[in-house]
């Protein structure tokens, strides 16, 4: 129990008679073929079995034929059998988020202000396909407040966003993820602290990481009023860039270089700009305009001209063009001008206008998984187990159904309702004459962590501050002095500091993830999946500023969803806390949290573990097939007047059975 390793078999072996021939259809004959045979035993599939001793069915599971051996014109099947559960692992195993059925394709939305507030409540995103899973709800997908890099700024004590992406990320609700990967791998599952809200207000992020963000802003610019602009003085001289600067100003474009520069990969700016050029004085002059696409190096990648056109004084004449350019991250646009002589002309600014219209050629399906995609479908289903320290059971009367509870619920208070306890006397089972006592393999040190991330700039800061990692937990058993031996017990997902905004806005409290590049600024980057709670909607003392995206207006706005690693902000003694460790924090996060996951779900395993009256207790049983039967690995066992657990039972049908059980002190 205390390896915590579900039941299957070791290996057997079955003699060549006549009725395992016909099973195995002569497999050890190479001269015949069953390639053709469709009732013919098949190595490569799996082949469901049932073991039955006096007509009571040991076990049920599925064959694996190892291997055949010919020894001196003797034949011998060497198979194995292994459970469900065995299976669930096997299926996952190569399995990625994105191998979901349509992938996420039924949470599909549209990323703007308005979905984003409904997630604060349960109103929910507006999904735009049907749902094929039937898992989804309103509840699927949240986009809580997180600080993803620090362009998110503060203005007289107001804090203002620049893009949407800034802050509003989406995460999807981790049960409906572990419903359809168990459900699309077959199986179904019974479980109490699954559909518990311990459980079903967790969320795993779905940051599209540093370069990608799916953005779609409309934007209209005018140019300053009398803008005088000098001419080139030839044709191959130059140009100069058209100063588009009033009016919505999109993110991307920056006015003291009247340059639009793409902040990720694969965004598309679709532009359309009119400009209306007045000759001022003298001769004619010819003008042409141009839109100059260059990329991160600075190298123009292509150039999109006007027809030349001629103005003489006192006329205009309007330089117009419409492109649809692609950028990768850092690449430029820039609309600029030429006069082919030296005669100044002018713009006239209430007659010009410049639409810029960007948004990537992801979806947010594409989006979403663009990074956690590649999540194993098995890493994030055994980082939840070991997170909560879960017990796999197959169900008894079902086999494709597995009930799934944290072990102190299945071994210790045995308080699920799915499970049947019973402690059953072995007592008049024994044999006396021989017992044999051991302690129990343990470590030194046990540390539990989440995944190691330095580019965390926060988390590296609280490193650098505490000497450790944020979230981690130790077992230290050096005051066992008998006892070696360091284990690691890691998850796939990465932990999460949350902290105020900004110093002394202590109402507004967030998750921090970003890194700080090598020029200095904080920027996004491709984080570990993260875990975090829902604590819902937050009214702030004062409101922040959301800026005009997607065809939206700007506002103001002084509500927001929370999420963190706590069950409550401030968190106090009475709180949950989703670290391992439960360690010293920004104040005025938390205070006095011990309800950690160490504490609560691996603290009482540990502590029948390293109990001093802990002991492996080597016995001979006498077992009946019906005792084989009707036993369950949670059952205790009750010798004398002393409980056991039973860890391992070596079978031999109607002779004593070695069984190794463990003393429960």
């Amino acid at each position: 129990v205390h390896e915590k390793k579900q039941s299957f078999s070791k290996p057997f072996k079955l003699p060549a008679t006549k009725r395992n021939n016909k099973i195995f259809k002569s497999l050890f004959d190479v001269t015949k073929s069953v390639e053709e045979d469709a009732f013919s035993f098949n190595p490569y599939k799996k082949t469901k079995a049932v073991l039955k001793e006096d007509s009571f069915v040991i076990f049920e599971g599925y064959l694996s034929l190892i291997d055949i051996i010919e020894k001196e014109s003797e034949i011998i099947y060497n198979v194995n059998l292994y459970a469900e559960t065995i299976t669930l692992a096997d299926t996952l195993k190569d399995k990625k988020i994105k191998n979901l059925s349509d992938g996420l394709l039924e949470l599909e939305h549209t990323y703007n202000k308005t979905n984003i507030k409904n997630t604060f409540t349960s109103t929910g995103v507006t999904y735009t396909q049907n749902s094929t899973s039937t898992f989804r709800n309103s509840e699927t997908v949240k986009y809580p407040f997180c600080k993803w890099n620090g362009k998110t700024f503060l203005d007289a004590g107001q804090v203002k966003l620049q893009n949407l992406q800034d802050a509003f990320r989406p995460f999807i609700n981790c049960k409906y993820l572990l419903d359809r990967i168990i459900h699309e791998a077959g199986f179904t599952y019974n479980s109490d602290f699954l559909n518990s809200t311990d459980f079903t207000k967790l969320y795993l992020d779905f940051n599209w990481g540093a370069n990608v963000a799916p953005v779609d802003d409309f934007s209209i610019m005018t140019p300053t009023a009398d803008t005088t602009l000098p001419s080139s003085g030839s044709s191959s001289a130059g140009f100069d860039t058209i100063p588009f600067n009033t009016g919505q100003i999109p993110p991307n474009y920056d006015t003291s270089t009247e340059k639009i520069t793409a902040d990720q990969d694969n965004l598309r700016v679709q532009g359309s700009y009119s400009a209306r050029i007045v000759g001022s004085a003298g001769s004619s002059n010819d003008v042409v305009g141009k839109v100059r696409h260059k990329d991160s190096s600075g190298n123009v990648v292509q150039e999109f001209f006007t027809p030349i056109y001629t103005v003489v004084s006192g006329s205009h004449v309007v330089l117009q063009q419409q492109y649809d350019i692609t950028l990768q991250n850092n690449e430029t646009i820039e609309v600029m001008y030429s006069a082919f002589s030296p005669l100044n002309v002018t713009l006239d600014a209430s007659l010009s206008s410049y639409i810029v219209q960007t948004s990537t050629i992801l979806n947010m399906n594409e989006a979403m998984l663009s990074k956690r995609g590649e999540l194993g479908q098995y890493d994030f289903f055994k980082s939840i187990l070991t997170m909560f320290n879960m017990i796999v059971i197959q169900d008894i009367d079902n086999a494709n159904n597995l009930i799934i509870e944290p072990y102190e619920s299945v071994f210790i208070t045995a308080e699920s309702q799915y499970i049947n306890h019973k402690t059953l006397t072995w007592t008049d089972k024994v044999n006396v004459s021989e017992i044999k006592l051991k302690p129990l393999k343990l470590d030194k040190t046990i540390t539990f962590e989440y995944t190691t991330e330095d580019k965390d700039f926060n988390k590296k800061v609280y490193k650098d501050a505490t000497g450790r990692n944020y979230g981690t937990a130790e077992l230290d058993a050096s005051q066992l002095t008998n006892l070696t031996g360091d284990k690691k017990i890691t998850i796939k997902f990465g932990s999460t500091l949350v902290r105020p905004i900004f110093p002394n806005i202590n109402d507004f409290i967030i998750p921090v993830i970003y890194e700080k590049s090598n020029d200095e600024e904080f920027t996004s980057f491709d984080n570990q999946p993260r875990i975090l709670f829902n604590n819902g909607s937050k009214s702030l003392s004062q409101s922040y500023f959301i800026p005009a995206q997607a065809g939206l207006s700007s506002e103001n706005q002084s509500n927001f969803l929370q999420f963190s690693h706590f069950t409550n902000i401030p968190a106090t003694t009475v709180s949950g806390d989703y670290n391992f460790d439960s360690q010293q924090v920004v104040a005025p996060v938390a205070f006095g949290v011990v309800d950690n996951l160490f504490n609560v779900y691996w603290q009482p395993y540990y502590d029948e573990l390293y109990n001093a009256d802990t002991k492996i207790v080597n016995l001979k049983i006498y077992l009946t097939p019906a005792d084989i039967a009707n036993f369950k690995f949670y059952y205790k066992i009750r010798i004398k007047n002393r409980e056991y657990r039973v860890n391992k039972i070596d079978y031999t049908p109607y002779e004593l059975s070695n069984v190794e059980l463990i003393l429960i002190p």
